[in-house]
Formats: C-alpha cells, sequence, structure tokens
C-alpha cells in the first residue's frame, strides 16, 4: 500500500535490505492494493488513489530489480471507480508489469496472464471478497473479480468464477495454477474455519499455490495434500509489506514467501509439476519521520533482530518494537518442520 510521503526521496532506501533477496526470484510476485489514477487522488483511511510518482517506489527499482506481476484483486482497487482500474492497468501495461483481477472491458473476464518460467508453465489468478462498499458502476460490473470468501452463509458464496478459470488455465496448458486472494478477517491471526474449508476446496479443484492477503496482519501458511495426491500451499496473510498508516507494531510485519517447483516424468511418463519447499522471510516496515523528512524501510525481521545492538540508525522504540514482533513470529507463526526460515 502507498501513501503521499513515500515518494522519493523518502524511499530512497525502501528496499535496500531486502531488496536483493526478494528481487532474486526467478519471478517476483504481489498485491498492488491503490488506483494509479492521476485525475483522481484520495488519501483519506479506507480510501486512497494516487498519482503515478507515489507508485513508482514499488515499480522503478533500479538496481535491485522489480516485480513481474501484480494481483489487483483487492478491496482498494476500485476506490477511485472504473477510471482508476483502467489508468493502473495501463500503467502497468506501459510498464511491462503482468496484472490479473481486473478487466478494462467485459470480453477480458476470463483472461489471465500464463507465463513460461524456466520451462514451467505457470497460471496467474486474482479475486477478492469485496471494494469496500465502493460499488462497481452499473456499466462496469465485470471490473473487479468478485467472490464472496467472508460470506458466513455457503449459499452466498459462489466459486464457480475461479472454477472457470482453473479449467480455462488447464486447457490453456498451465502446469501450476496461483491464485491471489483477498480474503479474511482483519487484525486476526488466524483464518476462519469457513475459510479454511473454502481454501482446501479451491485447492482440491486445481489451484496449486494460494497467496491471501487482506486482514493487514499475518496469517499462518499450510502445506495441503489433495485427494489427488497433489502437494499444495496456501499462505492465508502475509500482512503489510508497506502499510505504515497502521500503528501497532505487529502490523507492521509481513512475509517474503518463496516457493520452489520442478518439472519432471511420473512413471507412466506423464509430465508432472511439483512444488518442492517453500522458503519464509520475515519482515518489518520502518518509518522514521514525516513528509519530505520521511524515510521507509523493509528490514529482514530475523537478522535485523540479530543485529539489534549494534544498530545505531534505529531509534529506542523502534528497538522495542522489532524485539516485540520478533517474539510474537517466534510463538504464533514459526513452523520449523514446514518451512524454511531466514
Amino acid at each position: 500500500m502507498t501513501r503521499r510521503d513515500l515518494a522519493a526521496p523518502a524511499s530512497r532506501r525502501l528496499w535496500d535490505e531486502i531488496g536483493d533477496s526478494l528481487f532474486s526470484a526467478d519471478f517476483v510476485t504481489g498485491n498492488l492494493e491503490f488506483p494509479i489514477n492521476p485525475h483522481t487522488q484520495h488519501y483519506r483511511i479506507l480510501r486512497y488513489s494516487v498519482r503515478e510518482e507515489f507508485a513508482e517506489p514499488f515499480i522503478s527499482l533500479p538496481p535491485k530489480g522489480g516485480f513481474d506481476y501484480f494481483s489487483l484483486g483487492n478491496n482498494h482497487i476500485n476506490d477511485s471507480y472504473a477510471e482508476g482500474v483502467r489508468n493502473t492497468m495501463e500503467y502497468l501495461d506501459a510498464h511491462s508489469i503482468l496484472h490479473s483481477g481486473c478487466s478494462a472491458v467485459e470480453e477480458d473476464i476470463d483472461t489471465f496472464p500464463i507465463v513460461d518460467i524456466n520451462g514451467i508453465s505457470v497460471a496467474l489468478l486474482s479475486y477478492t471478497f469485496t471494494t469496500n462498499g465502493v460499488e462497481l458502476e452499473d456499466d462496469f460490473t465485470y471490473g473487479v473479480n468478485l467472490v464472496r470468501f467472508n460470506a458466513l452463509d455457503d449459499a452466498d458464496y459462489d466459486p464457480s468464477l475461479i472454477h472457470r478459470h482453473i479449467e480455462k488455465a488447464r486447457q490453456d496448458g498451465a502446469d501450476l495454477i496461483v491464485c491471489n486472494i483477498h480474503w479474511g478477517i482483519e487484525f486476526e491471526y488466524y483464518p476462519s474455519k469457513r475459510l479454511v474449508s473454502r481454501a482446501h476446496d479451491l485447492l482440491e479443484a486445481g489451484v496449486d499455490v494460494i497467496v491471501g492477503h487482506h486482514p493487514h496482519i499475518l496469517n499462518p501458511a499450510e502445506w495441503y495434500t489433495t485427494k489427488d495426491g497433489r502437494n499444495t500451499l496456501c499462505c492465508y496473510s502475509l500482512g503489510n509489506l508497506t502499510s505504515f498508516a497502521l500503528k501497532r507494531p505487529t502490523m507492521k510485519l509481513s512475509e517474503i514467501v518463496k516457493f520452489s517447483v520442478e518439472a519432471g516424468n511420473a512413471s507412466d511418463g506423464s509430465r508432472k509439476i511439483r512444488l518442492t519447499g517453500a522458503t519464509i522471510e520475515p519482515t518489518f516496515f520502518c518509518k522514521h519521520g514525516f513528509g519530505k523528512k520521511a524515510d521507509h524501510r523493509i528490514l529482514p525481521l530475523f537478522k535485523t533482530y540479530e543485529e539489534l545492538d549494534s544498530r545505531s540508525d534505529l531509534t529506542p522504540w523502534q528497538k522495542y518494537q522489532i524485539r516485540h514482533v520478533y517474539a510474537e513470529y517466534q510463538q504464533y507463526f514459526l513452523q520449523k518442520d514446514a518451512f524454511t526460515y531466514v
């Protein structure tokens, strides 16, 4: 997420400490939770729409690298209506960044990127449970992929759009399906039982990896073995890579998750794709100062914690926050038997 004081020079050190790790991946994805709209700006709590210069810290990242894909299916993408959605898509297209979750025209609702990553074909899907009460305009009801994941009653939950996309992805040759989902309950560490059940149903239906976001706080990740024997991964919420409007230390926690995939042949000679592991790097969003004097950095949590006594660039309050979230992470999220941590 972005606000006005994330623009340069406040963001000049944003990626310094995690950029080498994040952008070394073969393919880098993220959730872009704001529209880019030069004609309409919103900077109010719960509604955002920014000019291009406030998106640049996420787009132009020399010499570290950059994002290859952004998920746009989230509750803020419609904050400046159809104009904002379309301008965001045009901006990303102009920067050669793939995206899904929104459609500029109705004919594109079943269109999503399928990319070749080292010989493995990966489909990238994206959906959100809401647009925060900012209703899609009558002639733009197709504009955002809406699926009511948080519905209390199963009768109000209709995943047919996702199932249609899963089928199309397989028909179009996808080896692996990665599904970005905006869902869950804000500021809760654990997903609800019904959400876990719906996640498992989607994995059974053919999704291989679920990347979750929206709670603005971390949720655990899990490996799930489907009935047909596939090893799948669900990250229920990756927290906030950048979301400095939220004040509590645990709301500044995030995870960078790297999962590895390999291709081979099954015993019958057929092509087989499998997930072989995942590495998790917890991060902490650190902000110092305001306005033009603001300084934003994303810190690797474990490494920073180990160096804390010698870090003269951090204030006592920031050091206290890092100690606090480190303890929280150790207690509630660390799963050493399931994942590798850095």
